[in-house]
């Protein structure tokens, strides 16, 4: 570990950002990012770079994994810093991107975690929270199921649609140290263990793309807003894990609500579970929102509602 936070993860791949918003580099002959973290964590990714030797033009490439907040809103300051950027999304998270009511709100998010985060003076205070965003986030390149990017020297990047998080989901993977980035599709881990289920487009969709991705031979587990995880037993129990915690949660709903409790009452109970870690620094209302999406995606999954 540096003293900028940079640690190198693998042979081509290296971890940027914060503890709580995470951006990685892969550095083939072309550069590429993946993930964007927030507005605020785009100065710290800029020096951590200067302090790895790569200049701005040696960025090449910007992964947007899906069109959630936090992970698209460091991506129009990237945009503007590094002058030969390209950004990759799926063609769901393009089009949902170049909506100006959904930028907008997202970076209200933004601008909420940031004020969370200079009270725990976590951020510095002299963060210009004064930041104008964009209109809307462009992006350059699509990217679907199977297709692949060669950076050079080895570095071959695969994407897979991932959805279930969302319709737009996408996780990536590097063969050459075999890192896997999920992305949210397995979830968000706790320091105790639990894991926040984060099915907010739809169950099934969300435990395929668990049992799709438990196929990969992956040493290293990428997450975008918690440590890594390296080892391929550890990487296996988790994905295990992850799917059981799912299936449990669902059952939970389910049962409670033919019990007599309504929606509103279970999305209350599970709220304090997940409302814990990095998920804290959030908004209270948007992981309300969340606890109320499971809940209504278990629902329907059962075909109540």
């Amino acid at each position: 570990m540096t003293n900028g936070g940079v640690r190198k993860v693998s042979e081509k791949v290296y971890l940027l950002g914060d503890p709580y918003y995470q951006v990685y580099l892969i550095k083939g002959k072309n550069c590429a990012l993946v993930e964007t973290g927030l507005s605020y964590t785009v100065p710290k990714v800029v020096d951590q770079l200067a302090e790895l030797g790569i200049s701005p033009e040696e960025i090449s490439y910007l992964v947007i994994t899906h069109a959630h907040f936090d992970h698209t809103c460091g991506a129009f300051g990237l945009q503007k810093t590094f002058p030969y950027l390209q950004t990759i999304a799926s063609p769901v998270t393009a089009k949902v991107l170049a909506k100006e009511k959904v930028v907008a709100s997202h970076f209200v998010e933004d601008k909420a975690v940031v004020e969370t985060l200079l009270g725990k003076a976590v951020i510095d205070e002299h963060y210009d929270i004064s930041f104008r965003p964009p209109a809307t986030i462009n992006v350059d390149l699509i990217m679907n199921e199977g297709d692949t990017l060669d950076l050079g020297e080895g570095c071959n990047l695969h994407f897979y649609s991932t959805p279930g998080h969302s319709p737009c989901s996408m996780s990536v993977y590097l063969p050459l140290g075999q890192v896997f980035f999920p992305s949210d599709c397995l979830g968000y881990p706790f320091k105790n263990k639990d894991i926040f289920p984060m099915y907010f487009s739809g169950l099934s969709e969300y435990l395929n793309s668990i049992e799709k991705v438990s196929g990969f031979e992956s040493s290293i587990l990428a997450f975008p807003q918690s440590p890594i995880m390296p080892g391929e037993i550890k990487i296996r129990e988790f994905i295990n894990r992850s799917l059981k915690i799912t299936e449990q949660v669902h059952d939970f709903i389910i049962n409670n609500y033919r019990r007599g409790r309504d929606s509103e009452d279970i999305s209350q109970e599970l709220f304090p579970r997940f409302y814990l870690d990095g998920m804290a620094i959030q908004s209270k209302s948007i992981i309300k929102v969340c606890t109320e999406l499971i809940v209504r995606r278990s629902l329907e999954a059962e075909n109540i509602i």
